[in-house]
């Protein structure tokens, strides 16, 4: 043979060779023209389309390919014609010859003849289909799960070593913070500090595996500081490998404070009722009396026990009896208020009082009328003038003008009346073009669509409604999200925000999230082959720069032991290569680990094929790979996930629930318990069917909404029906979704059963709080503790100072009170400590002085209570006007002062008359110079004393020239005076001085002072005594004094006693003294 021959003969082998390695490749192989035009193909083509490799060559390409995948490959092509480099990892959809549709990863390689002119691309296409499909079937349902757990009304959070690994945007909204804040932090930043000890010690034994109670309530503390109360069930899960806490926490906090301030105004309503100066009742349907507040007392003289079973008509005379029953009985047969009807009754005592009547009829649940509740105010003494009430300016207007916001007034017809606008810039057209008109007539269609939309919604739901639409102004696209409000009289505000920059930064994260997903989609793909003894013969450019090499070239004459990759990966991989080519079998997707080149540990997915020589002998295997680390990785995050958001979503405290095609299809165990039934019980059933009839309508149309893309999103309440037929209302939200490659709801339910209970009940305390203090004729006002300004008042604040409500609110009291008080305190320091002091305190009472609006002072009595409502301090002020009563008790005091003045003078005229001058009746100012020219002083406080005091009286009178009997008589009247210091008094002094003609003694104490009434007797009558006594001591004294002087009042009495050093010329002794209180006429 000759070399040529043989040379030929070596290459009709090679071709060979490389013919059956092509046709041995699990995967589709090619080769195209320049056109792209299929030159070569092996036989997987038809395992792949359906069509022989005959039928395949001499087609384009392109002809296999629906219209859109062959339009993006003809560019790749092109593109790769023009730089000569490989096409690689290309996802694209190939026709079969069946008409249907496969998803296929390709990648070319040029094919380079001699000169390395480009005459073509060989190619290698891997089915794809069925994995495209399993991620895109994970991919949403991990999607429909975290979908609820991203829009749960329930707070979510899972806890891993004393941290927060995962935070949901509910919880984070509820706790003021962003996720990022809150993630890797210490649970307990969040935890009241008084649950810390105890929520950490169950924590703790729920980890070990106790049994603990997975339900509770807590308090939580939010990034302002408020402290929210929470209901939630704590479950251990597996989190990223490692146990965790799973928290689902239900904001209850609206419902406790509900609880609180249903019990805050139920006992604000007793507090009012106790202490409003109206007469509070309420009667049966009989006009029978079954309560009596306990102004019955002032008003009629009557307990309220006494009121109790009779009729109004028992209070009345007979005649006004059949004039009321007359004017009554129409208003109780047509149900109807009584409103502010004036009425005489008759008191206890038979006296009349007139009353102003107002009540309101009182029905039960069933509708079914009961009677009425009301008061009757005393206007017997009402005052006639009233102040005019100057109209209140509208508060909202100020509030509008602190906001960047667009706001709209609609009429009921749906024209624009009025706007406000910060900047006129956001205006879409100049007022006068919108004024008067409806969006239809100003707007772009497809925003007045959005608009109009919500306005019929709002009108059916009389809920407030979100819509968002693109307006082009000023040559560029903006966006705006208007919230559109209900007000009364049917008219609608709508408040327009520029939303362009969110807009914006939302459609530029889905681009980026899109092109991520595409990168991510670009695996590159390694080929290899070795002969019998798996000793590399060749491999492709991804494989070899896997293997650390700088070509193809170098892999050949290598073995697994000579490459990156450790020992134990070197000996599975030949073990493979052993089973594939002793069993002549092919073995698909080997998962095993791979040590690069890099140092890194990576998975590959790996396809080995034998290879035969031209007698059928295997002479080698050849292997294709693909990394699929991120694959593996994801699927166990995928799984991982699918495992939490499951955990979540079968745990979390809110119903939820998944729709398609009319029925249930996923009911969690919470919905269940709502609706009180199994999961057979529910699934493949109709919601409607768990709906009470009323609301049917309203939730059928709400599904077609939602199905029909008319909403993305809806929130709404309703009645539903448990299995057994009990209703409960319930709150649910519900997003479309795709389930399965088709359109499903994915919702939540919540039991507002409950909670409707607690916010009616607080509604009906709240109106008879209402009506109380709109009808009280005392002055009401609320105070903030923390400022001290007035926060709300009644209209009986108008009626009696002449103040509007926009004059006193965000005042403070001393504002409408004068500088001084009566006693001389400062008005507003004295405010200031009794508002700060009554923070916490018991309510106290007291005087103080208001100034109406015209400057004229008016008395009040004022009392206040002091208490807590939702975390902030609040005072009531009952403030009631008592000028009248003041000016009237003045009035008395003047008489009294008067007549005790008259009286006083009377007893001091006629008993210094009749003692001859001897005892005077005098004032303070008489004897003031004789204390401050005493020469020496004794207290004396107790009988022991008065012995001392009297040896002291007559050591100095006897240095002072009085002496003898005279001084002896003295002596014992200074006794008698200093006994009845101690003994009608307290305190008592005696002070001595004298002068040229005589020496005296003042003896006062701090007693009571004698009475008016029995000051004669006290000092002229032998004998009397106001305690039991010898009863002689101020005869004594006016036996042997020449001369007393008594002042005697309320703080104490103090007399005089002053004896002449020499004696008189007629000197009678005490026992020819007449009783001179009988020489007193009557």
């Amino acid at each position: 043979m000759t070399r040529k021959a043989a040379r030929r003969t070596q290459q009709t082998e090679e071709c060979r060779l490389v013919a059956e390695r092509l046709e041995s490749v699990p995967d589709w192989i090619w080769e195209l023209s320049l056109e792209g035009v299929v030159t070569y193909s092996n036989q997987i083509v038809h395992d792949l389309l359906g069509y022989v490799a005959e039928e395949a060559t001499g087609v384009q390409i392109f002809d296999l390919m629906p219209e859109e995948d062959a339009a993006k490959c003809r560019g790749l092509l092109a593109e790769a014609v023009k730089t000569g480099e490989p096409i690689r990892n290309v996802v694209t959809r190939f026709r079969t010859k069946d008409a249907s549709v496969k998803t296929v990863e390709v990648s070319c390689v040029p094919i380079l003849r001699d000169g390395g002119k480009l005459e073509g691309f060989r190619g290698i296409g891997r089915d794809i289909t069925e994995s495209v499909t399993r991620q895109k079937i994970a991919e949403e349902t991990e999607s429909s799960y975290e979908a609820v757990v991203e829009n749960s009304r329930t707070g979510i959070v899972i806890i891993q070593d004393q941290k927060v690994a995962y935070a949901n945007p509910r919880v984070c909204e509820q706790m003021g913070y962003s996720r990022d804040e809150v993630v890797g932090t210490s649970i307990w930043k969040y935890v009241h500090p008084d649950e810390v000890r105890e929520l950490a010690e169950a924590q703790r034994r729920r980890l070990a595996g106790e049994d603990v109670a997975a339900d509770r309530v807590a308090r939580a503390i939010t990034k302002s500081g408020e402290i929210r109360h929470f209901d939630f069930r704590a479950n251990v899960i597996q989190y990223k490998g490692a146990p965790a806490i799973l928290l689902n926490a239900l904001d209850i906090t609206d419902t406790v404070h509900a609880q609180e301030a249903l019990a805050k105004r139920e006992q604000e309503f007793r507090d009012l009722v106790e202490k409003s100066s109206d007469w509070i009742w309420q009667v049966d349907e009989n006009l029978v009396y079954t309560y009596s507040s306990p102004q019955s007392r002032d008003l009629l003289g009557y307990e309220p026990d006494e009121i109790v079973g009779k009729t109004p008509f028992d209070l009345m005379s007979p005649e006004e009896g059949e004039r009321v029953s007359g004017l009554v009985a129409p208003m109780v047969e047509k149900r109807e208020a009584l409103k502010l009807f004036e009425n005489t009754m008759l008191t206890k005592d038979g006296s009349l009082v007139v009353v102003e009547t107002s009540g309101e009829p009182i029905f039960d649940a069933e509708g079914v009328f009961r009677g009425y509740r009301g008061a009757d105010r005393d206007i017997t003494e009402r005052k006639k003038a009233e102040a005019l009430l100057r109209k209140k300016t509208s508060e909202m207007e100020t509030i509008l003008h602190a906001f960047p916001d667009v706001y709209f007034w609609l009429d009921a017809q749906g024209r624009i009346i009025n706007y406000h606008a910060v900047d006129p810039e956001e205006l879409y057209t100049a007022p006068e073009q919108f004024l008067g008109k409806r969006f239809s007539e100003v707007l772009p269609e497809d925003a007045v669509r959005e608009i109009d939309a919500a306005m019929n919604r709002i009108r059916e739901t009389r809920e407030p409604q979100t819509v968002e639409y693109p307006l082009e102004m000023r040559g560029e696209q903006f966006w705006f999200e208007a919230r559109l409000l209900e007000l009364p009289d049917e008219q609608i505000m709508v408040i327009v925000r520029n939303i362009t920059e969110r807009t914006r930064s939302a459609l530029q994260l889905s681009e980026s999230r899109q092109m991520l997903q595409l990168v991510m989609g670009n695996i590159p793909q390694f080929v290899f082959w070795k002969d019998r003894d798996s000793v590399y013969v060749g491999c492709n450019d991804n494989f070899a720069r896997a293997a650390g090499l700088q070509s193809a070239a170098e892999i050949v004459g290598k073995t697994d032991y000579d490459l990156p990759w450790g020992e134990t990966e070197a000996d599975s991989y030949r073990e493979w290569d052993r089973r594939v080519m002793e069993s002549d079998e092919p073995q698909y997707h080997i998962l095993e680990p791979q040590l690069t080149s890099a140092g890194e540990v990576i998975w590959v997915d790996t396809n080995k094929v034998p290879l035969h020589d031209a007698e059928g002998n295997v002479v080698g295997v050849l292997g294709t790979y693909e990394d699929i680390t991120q694959r593996r990785q994801a699927q166990e995050a995928l799984q991982e996930a699918e495992a939490k958001y499951r955990s979540l979503v079968e745990e979390t405290m809110v119903g939820v629930y998944m729709i398609q095609d009319d029925q249930y299809i996923y009911a969690n165990p919470r919905l269940l318990e709502i609706l009180g039934a199994e999961s057979e019980d529910v699934l493949g059933k109709s919601p409607l069917e768990f709906t009470a009839p009323l609301d049917r309508a309203l939730v059928a149309e709400n599904i077609r909404k939602r199905m029909l893309g008319e909403v993305k999103s809806i929130r709404y309440g309703y009645k539903a029906l448990r299995k057994d037929g009990t209703p409960v209302d319930v709150e649910v939200h519900g997003a479309v979704t795709n389930f399965r490659g088709r359109p499903a709801i994915i919702g939540s339910m919540v039991d507002n059963t409950e909670r409707k209970r607690y916010v009616e009940a607080l509604q009906d305390s709240e109106e008879r709080y209402r009506q109380l203090f709109e009808h009280s004729p005392d002055m009401l006002f609320l105070i903030s503790g923390r400022t001290g300004t007035y926060i709300a008042m009644n209209p009986a604040v108008t009626q009696v100072l002449g103040y509007a409500p926009y004059d006193v609110l965000g005042k403070s009291p001393w504002d409408i009170s004068p500088e001084f008080q009566p006693d001389g305190s400062n008005s507003q320091e004295a405010a200031t400590a009794l508002v700060q002091g009554q923070v916490g305190a018991p309510s106290r009472r007291f005087e103080w002085v208001h100034l109406r609006k015209d400057g004229t002072p008016v008395d009040c009595e004022v009392s206040l209570v002091g208490y807590r409502f939702h975390g902030e301090d609040l005072i009531q002020a009952i403030v009631r006007d008592i000028t009248e009563r003041k000016r009237a008790e003045e009035n008395r005091l003047r008489l009294e002062r008067e007549l005790e003045r008259q009286k006083r003078s009377f007893y001091r005229e006629t008993i210094l008359s009749v003692t001859d001058g001897t005892l005077d009746i005098c004032d303070c100012s008489d004897i003031e110079p004789f204390i401050e020219a005493a020469r020496q002083s004794v207290d004396v406080d107790e009988n022991s004393q008065v012995g001392l005091a009297r040896q002291k009286v007559e050591e100095f009178c006897l240095e002072h020239g009085l002496e003898g009997d005279r001084l002896n008589d003295y002596i014992v009247a200074v006794g008698e005076a200093a006994t009845n210091a101690i003994k009608h008094g307290k305190h008592g002094k005696v002070c001595m001085g004298d002068d040229d003609r005589a020496v005296w003694t003042v003896v006062s104490d701090e007693g009571s002072g004698i009475e008016s009434l029995i000051l004669p007797r006290a000092v002229l009558l032998r004998g009397f005594s106001t305690k039991p006594s010898l009863g002689l001591g101020y005869s004594i004294m006016l036996e042997v004094c020449d001369r007393i002087l008594l002042c005697t009042g309320k703080t104490g009495t103090t007399v005089v006693l002053i004896k002449d050093k020499a004696p008189h010329e007629l000197d009678l002794g005490g026992e020819f003294l007449p009783d001179t209180w009988d020489s007193i006429p009557g």
